[in-house]
């Protein structure tokens, strides 16, 4: 009834309030002076009670003034005193009627601004009015965007949100909010993060193997090594330096594998293999000879192969196997400088081409006379196209023979030429056979027939050579 006829209601409240003021005037004057006060409270030199303030309010009710609400506690003191005052005099009954018509007047200010604040609070309009309203002023000064599609109170505040990223960004990078609404002040409070539907996340899909990388040593972040299959990745990845996990910048390098040892895994020395060496099996602990016949009870003290001490026999602290490291890095280093070794370098393979049915399709003509059901391309065949056909296939079986053929001579080609030379290798040396028979009989045989015995002798070493 306030909010729809706030002038009929401020009558009845005019009507009301002076009559309460008449009869609270009367009550006040008819009221005796002599009044007992609480035995709680001490006395002061006039004889009245010491409250300190505790009969009053502590706070103003809402909606009233709070200096209108300090005049008119003070009134209400001066009246709730005036009456302790001697009365025989005309002027003090006059100053307290002024003062209750001045008390009645507060009032009556007061009411009329809980009934106007009644009346304003009925034009503030709803969360979906003030988002419609709210829309339409963006959309007259250019910020174009869909609608609002969150909206509703948070407390005291209007919340809108909407549920696309463009939008988002249109608005938060807006500055053409509307000030007033229904001509109310309003203010925007803008979010100050970045939601995560905006983060972007950059995935290694090649990315296999992931293994932790295990220290000798306390460290204060994991190190994980994995591989990476795909070539353009490899070098996108390493180009960008860093890569995001979850909410961490983590750095990503190279990989350099350290040199691997070279040690027995029979007596746990250094130096040489298992199948090169002549000691027995040694426990890799407590370095026992171990035996099939009898099992081994080990005691669980390691003991070093290398140096005799109190540790494992591959232990990376070892005083030997730092030295060893040390000396096979020089080496390997030395060894590349010199071209001995070289270092594998990663080379980007091309993808090896897959022909498949669907990358190049056959084209089809149209055809708009056959009616074919589900529109379904088929494909045409008629009697020239295969001939065609059967032509082709017997030229290919043509081909093939051919290139059959063409090899087979090639062989029967190159077995006669190596027959021919064998032919005439075989000559030439029956040749040189023939004129050493010859020479040999004309000359040896007819020597030793004609000529006599000491002659015959002199022929010998002749015969030997």
């Amino acid at each position: 009834f306030l909010s729809e006829c706030p002038e009929a209601a401020l009558s009845v409240h005019k009507f009301l309030q002076t009559n309460y003021s008449k009869s609270n005037q009367q009550q006040q004057i008819v009221q005796p002076v002599n009044s007992t006060p609480k035995r709680g409270h001490p006395l002061d030199e006039s004889g009245s009670s010491i409250n300190n303030g505790r009969g009053r309010r502590k706070y103003p009710r809402k909606g009233i003034d709070s200096s209108a609400h300090k005049q008119s506690q003070y009134v209400q003191q001066e009246i709730n005193l005036q009456p302790q005052q001697p009365s025989s005099s005309t002027s003090s009954g006059e100053r307290q009627h002024q003062v209750i018509n001045q008390a009645s007047t507060n009032r009556k200010r007061i009411s009329f601004n809980q009934l106007k604040h009644a009346a304003d609070r009925h034009s503030i309009p709803t969360a979906l009015q003030a988002s419609d309203l709210i829309l339409k002023e963006l959309q007259s000064k250019g910020v174009l965007i869909k609608k609002f599609t969150l909206v509703g109170w948070s407390g005291k505040k209007l919340k809108l949100g909407v549920n696309n990223k463009e939008d988002y960004a249109t608005l938060v990078g807006s500055d053409k909010w509307p000030t007033k609404i229904n001509g109310i002040d309003i203010v925007v409070a803008k979010p100050k993060y970045v939601p995560d539907s905006f983060a972007l996340v950059r995935t290694i899909a090649s990315a296999d193997r992931i293994k932790r990388i295990h220290y000798s040593y306390q460290r204060r972040t994991d190190d994980y090594r994995f591989d990476v299959k795909d070539y353009s990745e490899y070098k996108a990845v390493l180009q960008l330096g860093r890569i995001a996990i979850g909410h961490s910048w983590l750095s990503i390098t190279k990989f350099y594998p350290g040199n691997r040892l070279t040690y027995c895994t029979k007596c746990w020395c250094l130096g040489h293999l298992r199948n090169k060496c002549n000691s027995e099996n040694k426990c890799r602990i407590c370095l026992e000879n171990l035996s099939v016949d009898t099992p081994h009870m080990c005691k669980n003290e390691p003991k070093c192969a290398q140096c005799d001490g109190n540790h494992h026999s591959l232990d990376s602290q070892c005083q030997v196997i730092k030295e060893y490291k040390d000396q096979l890095k020089e080496d390997v280093e030395d060894a590349i400088q010199k071209g001995f070794l070289q270092r594998l370098s990663l080379q980007e393979k091309s993808p090896v081409f897959e022909l498949c049915d669907q990358d190049f399709p056959p084209l089809t003509t149209s055809d708009n006379h056959s009616k074919k059901q589900w529109n379904i391309a088929q494909p045409r065949t008629s009697d020239t196209e295969k001939a065609f056909e059967s032509i082709n296939d017997n030229l290919a079986k043509l081909i093939d023979s051919n290139k059959r053929l063409e090899n087979k001579v090639d062989l029967l080609s190159s077995s006669m030429k190596t027959v021919t030379l064998d032919t005439q290798l075989h000559q030439a040396v029956l040749a040189d056979t023939i004129n050493i028979m010859k020479d040999f009989i004309q000359y040896f045989i007819r020597a030793t027939l004609i000529s006599s015995k000491s002659d015959r002798v002199s022929l010998v070493p002749v015969a030997n050579e």
